[in-house]
């Protein structure tokens, strides 16, 4: 049989351990690694040398729709390859690599764990692991490993302390026998020039990344609040409501329509972004509460109102206008005049610099706190209360910040 000479990419110096790790039986590490350390590229690494060595490997993530880019790399990889070894199989519905040797790499889902079963297999690869099911481990994937003495590899951006990232990390730090660990920021990528590195840092002392975010995402830090989204709520409690305006002060209105069993929240806040009143109601039709916006308005003479245009904000904000309020509109959805994730963004920046100042509202102060961030099945994230809750005073209180901090955007949306 004709010897075929299959190169792969030089690894940097932290991939050569893990790949010296990797070789030894029953081997298990834990890779805590930022946004643009490489992440995806030592999997690769992992996967394509074992599958080339003849072995069996799976690359398992939390769903399928998170693989797609994985897949690609693959996928292209494999067609590469298969220039100079006619035998290897791209099978685009199973997602898999197949080598003449019967070496196999495999994109998997995590998704349905009752799935992940097979005799043996030599490599399982959890990327984000702190997002795949304990379950999937301890009753699918481990057993498919203990035939082969397989190894195990659990990689992932910190999600919290969670069921299974966060445990292999800390028996790797220990060195529990078979596990080692590795830590990397984003500091510490080969990926990155020393000005994309500098530009990073600028962003965050500029406050154009959260503290929560940074720490997590570009430092691998795992935070006890890693899925709330403000932080130093309770800090920020020191502004006192008044019965009117003072002389001097500017102040805009940030409002949430009430839809069904939901609040709806008018926030007023001044220049200094310290909120001054606070008016909420429920179960009132919408001529009242355009009726309470205006009364509220001829008290504080905002200079701009700012409120949600998504579902029946459109009409009401129409009729407003007509009357002669300085209303604008804000879709949460994207598009026309912006999107959620850049002002749910910029509030907690200003809760994290010490910036917004809130009265004591224990409604309000229990949304902001309750209020989370998620990554979704295609790989992006979605910022939301949890299940049964309620945000309408965040996106008020969101709303009226973002009238007084972001003027491009008020003004791309009047």
């Amino acid at each position: 049989m004709r010897e075929i000479d299959i190169e792969l990419p030089a690894p940097d110096p932290i991939q050569r351990q893990v790949l010296d790790h990797c070789e030894t039986p029953g081997a298990r590490a834990a890779l805590v690694m930022a946004r643009r350390r490489g992440k995806s590229k030592t999997l690769h690494l992992l996967g394509m040398r074992n599958a080339l060595q003849g072995g069996i490997g799976w690359w398992v993530l939390p769903s399928r729709p998170m693989s797609h880019g994985v897949w690609r790399a693959l996928r292209n990889h494999g067609h590469e390859i298969k220039k100079v070894w006619p035998g290897v199989e791209v099978r685009e519905v199973d997602r898999m690599l197949r080598f003449p040797n019967g070496g196999e790499l495999q994109i998997k889902s995590a998704a349905r764990p009752e799935t992940l079963v097979a005799d043996a297999v030599d490599l399982v690869m959890m990327d984000e692991a702190g997002l795949i099911p304990r379950i999937a481990w301890e009753e699918s994937l481990e057993p498919t490993l203990l035939d082969r003495d397989g190894v195990a590899v659990f990689a992932g951006t910190p999600k919290g302390y969670d069921d299974l990232l966060h445990p292999a990390y800390q028996n790797g730090l220990q060195e529990l026998e078979g596990w080692r660990a590795w830590h990397q920021t984003f500091r510490d990528s080969p990926y990155l020039t020393a000005k994309q590195i500098k530009r990073l840092e600028e962003r965050f002392r500029n406050g154009e990344i959260s503290e929560k975010f940074w720490e997590q995402e570009y430092l691998a830090a795992f935070l006890d609040d890693a899925g709330a989204v403000f932080r130093k709520v309770r800090d920020a409690c020191t502004a006192r409501t008044l019965d009117g305006p003072e002389q001097g002060r500017r102040y805009v209105i940030g409002v949430d329509w009430g839809k069904l069993d939901d609040l709806t929240w008018f926030v007023v806040m001044d220049e200094r972004l310290e909120v001054v009143a606070l008016d909420r109601m429920v179960e009132i039709n919408y001529t009242l509460q355009i009726e309470r916006l205006k009364a509220l308005a001829e008290v504080w003479k905002p200079e701009v109102i700012m409120a949600e245009r998504n579902s029946m904000g459109e009409p009401l904000i129409e009729k407003l206008q007509m009357d002669g309020l300085p209303v604008h509109g804000w879709y949460s959805t994207g598009g026309k005049g912006g999107s959620k994730a850049p002002a749910v963004e910029n509030l907690a920046a200003l809760f994290e610099r010490g910036e917004v100042r809130i009265p004591s509202d224990q409604v309000l102060v229990g949304q902001l706190q309750s209020y989370t961030i998620k990554r979704l099945p295609g790989g992006t994230f979605a910022y939301s209360a949890p299940s049964g809750m309620h945000d309408d005073g965040v996106i008020a209180l969101m709303l009226a910040a973002l009238a007084h901090t972001d003027v491009d955007q008020v003004e791309l949306i009047m």
